[in-house]
């Protein structure tokens, strides 16, 4: 048994990530996702800039609170789409995103979808509870 030569391994990896690149095509820029909670930050359309409390990681009886307050503004972000979520419409969110945040989501085939919650504050301690949504 003796080593292979080079000419009988496979591909090398830059040979292989020339091809993953070059079967892009001309299909345009790849495009980053805004993540807030991910990133700790969030700047809102009028420029208010808001920052993650925490690490990121909430208990669903925070979650629960903060959607509960009408004088909380909640996001819901998905791709780069952030829209806001309106407290009449805050029950039945709160059925949709339960179950993945409190990790007792029964997934059906082809389910891939995922939430992240994350608390934020402005300068003057406003809260915004933003709601991202991943698949």
């Amino acid at each position: 048994m003796g080593h292979k030569r080079k000419a009988e391994h496979g591909k090398s990896f830059a040979a292989i990530v020339a091809e993953v690149e070059a079967s892009r095509g001309a299909g345009g820029p790849v495009v980053a996702w805004s993540q807030p909670v991910v990133d700790g930050e969030f700047t809102d359309e009028g420029g208010v800039r808001w920052q993650l409390r925490g690490d990121g990681s909430m208990p669903w009886k925070r979650v629960e609170q903060l959607l509960k307050d009408p004088e909380v503004r909640v996001l819901r972000v998905y791709a780069n789409e952030a829209s806001d979520v309106l407290p009449a419409d805050r029950e039945s969110f709160s059925a949709e995103i339960k179950p993945y945040l409190t990790g007792k989501v029964l997934r059906e085939a082809g389910d891939w979808t995922d939430f992240l919650a994350g608390e934020f504050k402005d300068e003057q301690h406003n809260h915004l509870l933003v709601v991202e949504q991943s698949c």
